[in-house]
């Protein structure tokens, strides 16, 4: 399966601008035509997230879904996501 990012830029004003709107609209539905996955990125408030979640975009990263950690924090993380992807195959 192919991957598109729909850039920050376009999420970014998503709320407010219908052009930004209309142009991520477009590009997930050209997406899902070819199958490919589209993961929107940048997005910071529910405002963002539930119109490309209802446009049928179902990846997307950014500060609304975790905020970022300093370097010295990830090895910590690491084993979680390991472990719980040990108890997801089980």
């Amino acid at each position: 399966m192919g991957h598109t990012k729909i850039d920050r830029s376009f999420v970014q004003y998503l709320e407010h601008d219908p052009n930004d709107a209309a142009i991520v609209a477009a590009v997930i539905g050209l997406g899902r035509s070819l199958k490919l996955q589209i993961t929107a990125e940048g997005v910071e408030t529910v405002g963002q997230a539930q119109p490309l979640q209802e446009m049928g975009c179902e990846h997307a990263r950014g500060f609304y879904f975790a905020q970022s950690v300093a370097g010295s924090h990830v090895p910590g993380l690491i084993p979680r996501s390991g472990e719980a992807r040990q108890h997801r195959t089980a």
